[in-house]
């Protein structure tokens, strides 16, 4: 099933577009809102992602300075 954003059909309407181009365009628009909030759920996901690989790059570089700090002092 399509959505369609009612009231950019109804201004395309009484701006004078037919009822084939109105519907396309509302419906293109509905689809593009659509991709815009997967677009920023997928940029959460990342943002999510991006602390553990910051948390398990901190670990190690602490890590590996406490074997450096070991082995020469």
């Amino acid at each position: 099933m399509t959505t369609m954003i009612k009231e950019i059909y109804e201004a395309l309407i009484d701006a004078g577009a037919n009822d084939k181009k109105a519907t396309a365009a509302a419906v293109a628009s509905a689809d593009y809102d659509s991709r815009f909030n997967r677009f920023a759920t997928n940029l959460e996901e990342i943002r999510s992602e991006q602390h553990v690989i910051r948390w398990i790059a901190a670990f190690n570089l602490a890590f590996t300075l406490a074997v450096v700090w070991k082995i020469f002092t």
